[in-house]
């Protein structure tokens, strides 16, 4: 019992972000488990945005209040996706051990790298539980390969919320636009479930 709860204590959350909008889900609200990371990304843009320190307990100790994450409007990141890097949002899904549903392990490459991050930005991003489930952001596709988040319409908590979600959104679509367009998606040795994932997702 004590090494069940103390694995459950360390699990960091699950961000439900990048499955979202590969998927191209469309239907509004859903309801989705946490990751079962194990890893702790290395610093980065993603990570300064919402100032992510080191500290393992912490991180822990918060991602207890973030089991679960809501998210509408998916179909903003996937337009910034293919905005700043040019390839299809799809492409993405079910890739290394981060990018799709679950995660654990070590990221195979750096775009795995880069959903991971992307996993713990919107963990650690500073939203009321009841304000990040309706908060839209704004953004603007300035030109192929940038974007510009703008102010949101809503001023006060929500409108720092709006602006968070985008800076995580847009650091993840340019982490990964430094890489070519996945042709290929490498598996997931650390989860047999990624592992599948992967495969029947590889001919998309």
């Amino acid at each position: 019992m004590i090494k069940s709860l103390w694995r459950r204590k360390d699990r960091p959350p699950f961000n439900l972000g990048v499955f979202c909008c590969i998927m191209c889900l469309t239907s509004g609200i859903i309801l989705t488990p946490m990751k079962n990371q194990t890893t702790t990304p290395k610093e980065s843009p993603l990570r300064q945005v919402v100032g992510l320190t080191d500290n393992a307990t912490g991180v822990s100790e918060s991602a207890q209040t973030r089991k679960f994450r809501i998210r509408r409007n998916v179909m903003q990141m996937a337009r910034m996706l293919k905005c700043m890097s040019g390839c299809n949002p799809l492409s993405y899904r079910g890739y290394g051990c981060y990018c799709g549903y679950m995660g654990s392990g070590q990221p195979v490459d750096e775009i795995d790298r880069c959903c991971l991050q992307h996993d713990w930005c919107y963990a650690f991003i500073s939203c009321p539980q009841t304000f990040i489930y309706f908060v839209p952001y704004n953004w603007q596709c300035m030109n192929p390969g940038a974007a510009h988040c703008g102010v949101a319409s809503v001023p006060g908590v929500s409108q720092k919320c709006a602006t968070q979600l985008c800076e995580c959104d847009r650091e993840f679509a340019r982490c990964v636009s430094n890489y070519p367009c996945p042709r290929k998606k490498p598996g997931c040795k650390a989860s047999n479930y990624i592992m599948l994932q992967t495969m029947s997702n590889n001919d998309v």
